[in-house]
């Protein structure tokens, strides 16, 4: 069912629509904590996210429950990027996010939502402050 619920648990900010129509880029990795349906599954994220571009990443969840995203680091650390939440399309392979913001890299979730059982997706993206590559890792924990 891809109808998905996503409730915001904080404030946050829409990115520029320019930043996430722009090329993504390579060199991406996953590393997924196996676990039975009803716990808690960590997902981390790295990659490399090119000036003007977007990185995207698709995951399910299993039951309802919440969602947290932080960007833990990210190269080129006190640079500000877009990070957002949204519903994986499974037939286009589009994110559309629900929720997005501007942030730095840091130790707490930047977005926290609730969710019922679906693909979902996470996005970081340039919002026109990189002047160079920048690594990035980004942990998910989800239902």
């Amino acid at each position: 069912n891809m109808r998905a619920f996503i409730r915001l648990s904080g404030a946050c900010v829409l990115g520029a629509a320019a930043a996430l129509s722009a090329a993504g880029c390579g060199n991406n990795s996953t590393a997924a904590t196996t676990t039975s349906a009803s716990t808690s599954v960590t997902e981390n994220i790295s990659g490399a996210l090119a000036v003007g571009g977007l990185a995207s990443h698709a995951f399910t969840t299993y039951s309802a429950g919440t969602i947290t995203v932080n960007l833990s680091s990210l190269s080129a650390p006190t640079t500000t990027v877009g990070l957002g939440l949204g519903v994986y399309n499974t037939a286009t392979f589009v994110c559309s996010l629900t929720i997005s913001l501007n942030t730095t890299a840091g130790t707490a979730a930047q977005i926290s939502a609730t969710v019922d059982t679906g693909t979902y997706c996470v996005e970081v993206y340039d919002i026109g402050t990189l002047t160079a590559p920048s690594g990035y890792a980004i942990s998910i924990v989800h239902p």
